[in-house]
């Protein structure tokens, strides 16, 4: 998750998986008005909404899966992953995670913030899941890509979109200004030249000569791997792979 705070309002991107208190750990150091995006409806990124006891914004297109991914179920497989780890909160944070309500999600309306000297446009990113975003933070240069672009970047679950698609969300981001980014899964800003490459390197060449690469815990998905720049990995689905082939042209 990333705090953005300017002179009149704070924007909260994303939430975390919510095991501990989350609000009153924002309120501790900053109490300007919070606006709350998720950047996609998968766990990691919206359960932390149950602590803040208010609306979250999030694209529509990812409202059929929020119900899915805040579930009592889901958040009893974080707990036991915590307590495995040895990361759990106390017993009574613990049932109050698992039946506290989840807050509503209202859509995504505003495609530009202003919390006051600091303007955050949202980018319209389909791919992990078809209501993904970014955001583009205009005075920092900074861009916030959440899953859209990882150490590891996926794309295999069942909502993701075609590995088309996301090519093609992830090619218009060049034309933006920016000169570092963030994303959900690397503690470590990187830089413009390290995302161009990625993308440039999303050829159909490279797509096709992906292979076969086992992720522990999702077996049942035909993941192949392939590496747009070097130790950059790109998994996916080799179901959502369908390259574009164009007919030959009659004279030929």
């Amino acid at each position: 998750m990333t705090l953005l705070v300017g002179t009149q309002r704070a924007l909260l991107f994303d939430t975390g998986y919510g095991l501990w208190d989350l609000k009153g750990f924002l309120q501790s150091f900053c109490p300007k008005p919070l606006t709350v995006l998720l950047s996609h409806a998968h766990p990691d990124h919206v359960l932390g909404a149950l602590r803040l006891g208010e609306s979250v914004s999030l694209h529509e297109a990812d409202f059929p899966y929020l119900g899915r991914y805040s579930s009592q179920c889901m958040r009893q497989m974080n707990l036991d992953a915590a307590r495995a780890k040895g990361l759990a909160p106390d017993s009574w944070a613990c049932e109050h995670y698992l039946h506290a309500p989840m807050p509503g999600a209202v859509p995504l309306a505003a495609q530009r913030f202003d919390l006051g000297g600091l303007h955050v446009r949202v980018l319209p990113l389909p791919g992990h899941t078809p209501g993904s975003i970014g955001l583009l933070v205009e005075e920092r240069e900074l861009l916030l890509l959440a899953d859209s672009w990882n150490p590891q970047t996926w794309l295999f679950f069942p909502e993701c979109c075609p590995v088309e698609r996301y090519r093609q969300s992830m090619r218009a981001l060049t034309g933006l200004t920016y000169k570092q980014v963030l994303v959900s899964h690397d503690p470590f800003p990187r830089g413009e030249a390290a995302l161009r490459g990625f993308i440039d390197g999303l050829t159909d060449q490279v797509l096709e000569g992906a292979l076969p690469y086992r992720v522990p815990g999702h077996e049942c998905f035909p993941t192949r791997c392939c590496e747009p720049v070097p130790q950059s990995p790109f998994i996916f689905d080799a179901a959502k792979w369908k390259p574009v082939r164009l007919k030959p042209h009659p004279g030929t």
